[in-house]
């Protein structure tokens, strides 16, 4: 009897854990939509810029993402490895740093090159819109995710 306890207790606690991850990525998709909608509408590419200007933002973001995650959790994880802020030796705070700085070399180049390819087939305008457009995007969620957390509150 305990046993068939324990199964079922496990059985929904990773069927919660999978529910949760499965909520996460379908409210990722949801905000990827509107991201892309919103850039879509604020650039009004023809179609000739849209069928090139996708696949190489799409190229750009993968790749920005990957960088900001390997930021987060890479130096999360060494932080965490050593307690918390207080705790961090000058050594391993000069490490964490140098990667940071490594990091945003990396991608202060990823962006070069992402304007240097729109260039070649997008008007300066719309790229500086684009970036406008990002942040205003970027703002809007972060507004929408604290309203949202008020409001559960």
């Amino acid at each position: 009897m305990k046993k068939q306890t324990l199964l079922i207790a496990i059985f929904f606690l990773f069927s919660s854990f999978y529910s949760q991850a499965q909520f996460k990525r379908k409210k990722q998709s949801k905000i990827q939509a509107y991201k892309i909608a919103y850039i879509t509408e604020k650039l009004n590419l023809t179609e000739n810029e849209a069928q090139k200007f996708w696949p190489i933002y799409n190229d750009y973001s993968k790749k920005m993402r990957q960088l900001h995650k390997e930021e987060r959790y890479k130096i999360k994880k060494r932080i965490s490895k050593n307690g918390d802020f207080e705790s961090i030796s000058e050594e391993d705070a000069k490490k964490i740093l140098l990667k940071i700085k490594s990091i945003n070399k990396k991608k202060t180049v990823l962006k070069n090159l992402f304007f240097d390819k729109l260039s070649s087939f997008l008007s300066y305008k719309k790229a500086l819109t684009l970036e406008v457009a990002e942040h205003e995007f970027k703002w809007k969620i972060m507004k929408k995710l604290h309203h949202n957390k008020r409001k559960k509150h």
